[in-house]
């Protein structure tokens, strides 16, 4: 009984003790670490707990002005005790310019708090003029699978034309324009509400080749 006793009290002042202890950003690395408008940035990102266990569930980001707020959810344990995370998430292709990186920590699960970090994220533009060889480079599209909007990011020449197309896995294409790039990196976003469910393919064809991204409509 008083084995019993102790172990209660114990645990609740671990709960308390672990509990108290506030949620923090530890470090927000970016890769590359001077990235360009025609290369995938990634965001290194490290955080601390009072939970056993916190993975990452969920992140998106948003952009306003020259400013990318991005959102990270993780789901704590039960358990007191210091959960840190180590997480990488893409962002894509990013158009050129000096942008304010917004990241917002978000709990859930056993916790409900949130925690804000900032640092200057600058995307240098890549010099006009200059033919990419061979086929084109990634397409960046997201968020798969998609229900509404499809968003499309991929690299190029300001003023080239390019032909963006969408094809179903019988090879039906279902949607076809010819688009001219404003700047370095293209960015479409498409309504695909009348698409039915299922797999397709997003085709961009430009004078420097062409490249597919499959996607997921739900």
């Amino acid at each position: 009984m008083i084995m019993k006793k102790f172990t209660k009290i114990l645990l609740t002042v671990l709960i308390f003790c672990c509990s108290a202890y506030a949620q923090q950003i530890t470090s927000i690395n970016i890769i590359p670490a001077t990235p360009a408008d025609t290369q995938d940035v990634k965001v290194i990102l490290s955080a601390e707990f009072g939970a056993g266990d916190c993975p990452l569930i969920a992140s998106y980001y948003n952009i306003s002005n020259d400013t990318l707020h991005l959102i990270a959810t993780y789901d704590l344990g039960i358990l007191a005790v210091i959960c840190g995370r180590t997480d990488t998430i893409d962002l894509g292709l990013m158009s050129c310019a000096l942008h304010t990186l917004h990241v917002q920590v978000v709990e859930s699960g056993s916790g409900t708090g949130s925690v804000d970090g900032y640092r200057p994220l600058n995307i240098t533009c890549t010099p006009t003029g200059i033919k990419e060889p061979g086929l084109m480079k990634k397409i960046y599209v997201y968020t798969d699978p998609i229900t509404h909007e499809l968003n499309i990011k991929y690299p190029g020449i300001k003023g080239a034309s390019s032909v963006v197309s969408i094809i179903n896995i019988l090879g039906e294409k279902k949607y076809s324009s010819t688009e001219i790039q404003a700047g370095n990196v293209f960015i479409k976003r498409l309504d695909i509400n009348n698409l039915a469910k299922g797999v397709y393919f997003v085709k961009i064809e430009t004078s420097a080749g062409s490249s597919v991204a499959r996607f997921i409509k739900d």
